[in-house]
């Protein structure tokens, strides 16, 4: 029954402006505590060449290298560490009559980051500013490693130490290599 007669009835609808509102307040809540600040990225100045002079005399390379039980080498011969001056006069008696040789460090890569900072310090008491990283495969860094303590005449601990050392890497490779081999069949093994 239909006590109503004469009025229609609405549709029911959905009212926008409240959601509108809703929406709008969730935006300047976003806009204000948002940080536009931008983060601090690396600045990196890639070098420019355009190429070499033949002219020019190459400087002299002086080779350093720290091993993960912070043993230093200047040009493979062992050097004590006794601080950073006296590892920075080690630099100057190495550099010689030198003026600005080129310091290339070659760091084991379970070397403490301190000693690296070492001799990047050093080179920099000593007044050298040009300083590069190498890096190469375990197999030539154990053979200078045994010729670095074959020439300090290493006592017995320390040959084993070493030979412990070569003995990990040498089944860590052929692990690495079985494991490729594996997951790869169709690579030929030579």
């Amino acid at each position: 029954m239909n006590f109503q007669r004469g009025q229609t009835r609405d549709e029911p609808e959905i009212n926008l402006i409240p959601m509108i509102d809703v929406l709008l307040v969730i935006l300047i809540f976003l806009m204000v505590t948002t940080s536009y600040a931008k983060i601090s990225e690396l600045q990196i100045n890639l070098p420019q060449a355009a190429g070499e002079d033949g002219s020019a005399t190459p400087s002299k390379h002086i080779y350093v290298a720290v091993d993960s039980t912070e043993h230093y080498a200047i040009n493979n011969l062992h050097a004590p560490f006794s601080g950073i001056d006296g590892f920075a006069q080690a630099l100057r008696k190495a550099a010689g009559d030198e003026a600005e040789p080129t310091i290339i460090i070659n760091a084991d890569a379970k070397a403490p980051h301190q000693a690296v900072i070492n001799i990047m310090e050093a080179a920099r008491v000593a007044g050298y500013g040009r300083i590069t990283f190498t890096t190469q495969n375990p197999a030539r860094l154990m053979q200078r490693l045994r010729r670095l303590y074959a020439r300090a005449r290493p006592e017995q601990e320390e040959i084993n130490i070493l030979r412990g050392i070569l003995t990990v890497t040498t089944e860590y490779n052929a692990r690495l290599k079985s494991r490729y081999l594996e997951e790869h069949p169709d690579v030929q093994q030579n």
